[in-house]
């Protein structure tokens, strides 16, 4: 894994006082990784970037691609998964969204809805003392991805992640 961590937008305005504080901490990133099958892929977003295409993630293999292209650092809930398989021949295109992932409409909140059937099952499990799903485990796994961009950035080389 190779990236960093960046902070563009280091003025920030106390919204109670509309006092202006100096920010320490970033608000933006971008990694590479590779995957133990040879798969690769990227993901970067930034807050400080109002003109920027927002976040993306991208995978690549040797069967295809994915990309989910969004205006923020949440998905919308307009927003599209892209793919192709290399077999097809044909380009990149929007992909359909499984029934399950979107089974009502709701205007009062403007994330994904499969983003947010995810954080009501969180919710749920630790509701019910039930390992919800994402998990310890998850998070644990996040964080060594946070770490190793973060390390990577400070090396500046490509940083290898412990499998399981």
């Amino acid at each position: 894994m190779c990236g960093g961590t960046f902070g563009l937008d280091s003025e920030r305005v106390d919204q109670e006082s509309g006092a202006k504080l100096r920010a320490y901490t970033d608000d933006s990133f971008g990694f590479m990784f590779t995957l133990k099958n040879g798969g690769w892929g990227s993901m970067s977003a930034s807050s400080a970037a109002p003109f920027g295409s927002g976040g993306m993630i991208q995978v690549f293999g040797s069967q295809g691609t994915l990309q989910t292209p969004h205006r923020g650092p949440n998905p919308p809930s307009d927003s599209v998964v892209l793919g192709a398989r290399f077999s097809e021949g044909h380009g990149v295109q929007e992909l359909p969204m499984p029934q399950r992932f979107c089974p009502f409409d709701d205007p009062r909140d403007d994330r994904l809805m499969a983003f947010r059937l995810l954080v009501r099952q969180f919710v749920q499990g630790i509701a019910h003392g039930a390992s919800p799903s994402p998990n310890f485990y998850d998070g644990l796994r996040c964080q060594q991805v946070m770490d190793a961009v973060a390390q990577s950035r400070l090396s500046g080389r490509w940083v290898d992640i412990p499998a399981d």
